[in-house]
């Protein structure tokens, strides 16, 4: 059975674009906005040391996109 095909790293503008225009991110695009390896991301969200909340939905992990812009000082999100 092939693998599956895998997702690439999102530019830190395309992880910005999804933080405005979604209600959550996962932690790839997280990964891309802090400036830190995926595996970081992941180490820490298994950890409950990432400074924004996240939680899990089977075996993917949800970042709400409101806390994310706060910390990034993105602006309002509803003026998107």
């Amino acid at each position: 059975m092939p693998n599956p095909p895998q997702r690439r790293t999102p530019t830190p503008e395309e992880a910005v674009h999804r933080v405005r225009t979604l209600p959550a991110i996962d932690l790839t695009d997280l990964a891309a906005l802090l400036g830190v390896s995926l595996s970081t991301v992941n180490r820490q969200a298994r950890d409950e040391a990432l400074p924004v909340p996240c939680f899990r939905i089977g075996q993917r992990w949800c970042v709400p996109s409101a806390p994310v812009a706060a910390l990034l000082h993105l602006g309002d999100l509803a003026a998107v």
